[in-house]
This record gives structure tokens, sequence and C-alpha cells, in this order.
């Protein structure tokens, strides 16, 4: 995904749509995504219908957004493009 250059508070918005334009083709490694019982593509298809995301199906990572930000931004300073 193509992120935003500004990283405050200010620039949620565009944090939000950059992730939703994003590609969602795979998961993208074997870290687990969810706790949901059928897996990542079964709760999305379940949430379509919601109007929460239940936080019950978050895993813990062990990476903050500020460093998960960080990350990217020195991988497109030389010159890779974040995924």
């Amino acid at each position: 995904m193509r992120i935003p250059r500004e990283k405050s508070v200010t620039a949620i918005e565009d944090w939000e749509q950059s992730f939703f334009r994003s590609d969602f083709t795979h998961a993208g490694g074997a870290r687990k995504r969810t706790t949901y019982a059928g897996g990542l593509l079964a709760m999305w298809q379940t949430l379509q219908r919601k109007s929460r995301f239940p936080v019950r199906y978050l895993v813990t990572v062990k990476q903050t957004v500020s460093e998960f930000a960080s990350d990217h931004e020195s991988q497109n300073q030389n010159g890779n493009r974040a995924h």
C-alpha cells in the first residue's frame, strides 16, 4: 500500500483512504491475522453486514503503529515500494 507522507493524527483520513485503496490479494505471509474460527476471508464475509468491527477477533502483534510507519518510511526512502 502506498502510505501518506504525513504521519500525524491530522492525516488519519489519508491513512484510511490509503488502506482501503490498497490491494488485498493474499494474506502476505504465514502470520495469524485473526482469531475468527473460519479464518480471514470468512471473517470479512461475516463482517460486511456489521456496523462495527468486533475487536475480539484481533490478534496481538509485536509492532506498534509507529514502528510499522517507520519501517515502511525507511523502505520507501530506499527506493522500495511498501506493500
